[in-house]
C-alpha cells in the first residue's frame, strides 16, 4: 500500500513538475518571439555639428521602417566675451529604411545592413559680432601712388552694431549603415552617405564668409555633401 501511494504520490509530483516546465517553456517561447515595433534614439555625432538631436524609428513590415528625427541647434562662439558668431535652430529628418535579413543566424534581427533614403531641413538666425567682423572681414584695397612710395592700405565697409542673417537647407540624399541589436532592446546603428542639398542664405552678402568659416560646411553649402554618424537607441 505504501508502494501504491509513493509512487501516486512521485507520479503526481512529477506531473506537476512537467507541467511546470512546459509552461515555463511556453512563457520563454512566448517571450522570445516578442517583436518590438519601435526605437527611440539619440544621435551623439550630431554634437559635432553643435545639435542635440533625438528621434523615433516605426516598424512598418517585417524589412522596413521609418525615422522621423528632430535636433535643436546651438552656436555660441565668444572670445573673451567679444562675440564672435552665435546661432539657434532647429533640425529635422525623415528616413525610409530598408533591411537586410538578419546576418547572424540564429541571433533574431540582431545584425543587419539597410539602405535609407531620406530628406532632411534646417534653419538658423545668426548674429555676427562686429568686434570680430571688423578684425577678419574688412575688404582692404592697396593703392600705390607713385613709384617708390609705400603702399597704402585702405580699409573698407566696417559694421557699427552686431550683424544678424539667416541659414537654411533642404537636403534629398541616401544612407547605408547596419544596425547591431543587444539583449533584443539596445541598438547601435552606424551610416554614412549623403546627397544633394540646396543651401538658401538672407542677409548682408558680406556675412556669408564668417558664417562659412564658424559653421559646420554641411549647413552653408549648396552641391553635393556627405554624411557620417551614430545613433544609440532603445526598442520598445
Amino acid at each position: 500500500m505504501k508502494v501504491i501511494k509513493t509512487t501516486i504520490i512521485a507520479a503526481l509530483t512529477f506531473g506537476m513538475f512537467a507541467t511546470a516546465q512546459a509552461q515555463s517553456e511556453e512563457v520563454e517561447k512566448e517571450l522570445e518571439v516578442v517583436e518590438y515595433k519601435n526605437q527611440f534614439y539619440m544621435t551623439p555625432t550630431a554634437m559635432f555639428s553643435s545639435t542635440i538631436q533625438f528621434g523615433y524609428e516605426r516598424k512598418t513590415t517585417s524589412n522596413t521602417s521609418v525615422m522621423l528625427s528632430a535636433g535643436m541647434y546651438t552656436l555660441n562662439e565668444n572670445v573673451l566675451k567679444d562675440l564672435e558668431v552665435s546661432g539657434n535652430g532647429l533640425k529635422a529628418e525623415i528616413e525610409f529604411n530598408i533591411y537586410s535579413n538578419d546576418l547572424v543566424e540564429g541571433n533574431k534581427n540582431d545584425f543587419k545592413f539597410y539602405f535609407s533614403p531620406y530628406v532632411s531641413y534646417f534653419n538658423a538666425n545668426y548674429k555676427i559680432g562686429k568686434a570680430h567682423y571688423n578684425s577678419n572681414y574688412l575688404n582692404e584695397y592697396n593703392y600705390n601712388y607713385a613709384t617708390y612710395q609705400d603702399d597704402t592700405t585702405v580699409v573698407s565697409d566696417p559694421i557699427a552694431e552686431d550683424g544678424a542673417a539667416n541659414l537654411s537647407n533642404v537636403g534629398l540624399g541616401a544612407l547605408v549603415g547596419f544596425k547591431w541589436t543587444i539583449s533584443n532592446r539596445l541598438v547601435f546603428d552606424f551610416y554614412h552617405g549623403g546627397g544633394a542639398q540646396l543651401a538658401t542664405y538672407s542677409g548682408d552678402n558680406k556675412f556669408k564668409k564668417p558664417l562659412k568659416d564658424n559653421t559646420f560646411y554641411n549647413f552653408a553649402s549648396t552641391g553635393v555633401v556627405g554624411k557620417i554618424g551614430l545613433r544609440v537607441g532603445i526598442l520598445f
